[in-house]
């Protein structure tokens, strides 16, 4: 049973690295959509075009800015996406293969922190009225919650034994 959850474990932690790179690349493809549509509605715009365009030139970088953190972290940085995937499979191959009870611990504490930022970004995305990231980011959040449980189950119940 005990090796059971971690399977269930590992094979959460791909799936969900592999959800987190579609929510990623999902994202950057919705802002420069959004940035598109902004761009043709300033070209229609005559007249105090110029003035606009100077007041609104500063707040897209800090909107920008502030959009890619996530409790203080760029999650969209290709260096955190490849060290959050890397980490995730990692963990996964590695509950796959070994019954090693310090992995239990670090995976357990690894797909917490993970379902924190999850759960960070379903907030951020509501904000943005972007559901259907809101709902990807959930169910990430939702695998890394699993995943835990799994793993600490699994080292619990090794403990019993």
């Amino acid at each position: 049973m005990s090796m059971r959850l971690r399977r269930l474990a590992a094979v959460l932690f791909v799936v969900t690295a592999g959800l987190f790179v579609i929510g990623i690349n999902a994202e950057g493809d919705s802002e420069a959509t959004e940035a598109e549509e902004a761009e043709e509605g300033e070209e229609g715009e005559e007249g105090e075009a110029g003035h606009d365009e100077e007041g609104e030139e500063g707040e897209p970088g800090h909107d920008e800015e502030g959009e890619e953190k996530v409790l203080g972290v760029d999650v969209e940085s290709p260096a955190t996406v490849a060290l959050a995937v890397i980490v995730s499979i990692a963990l996964g191959v590695g509950l796959w293969l070994s019954n090693r009870r310090w992995l239990a611990l670090v995976a357990t504490a690894v797909a917490l922190a993970f379902a924190v930022f999850d759960i960070a970004e379903v907030v951020h995305q509501l904000d943005e009225s972007d559901t259907g990231l809101a709902v990807l980011a959930g169910v990430i959040a939702f695998g890394h919650v699993a995943a835990a449980l799994a793993v600490a189950w699994s080292a619990r119940l090794e403990d019993a034994s």
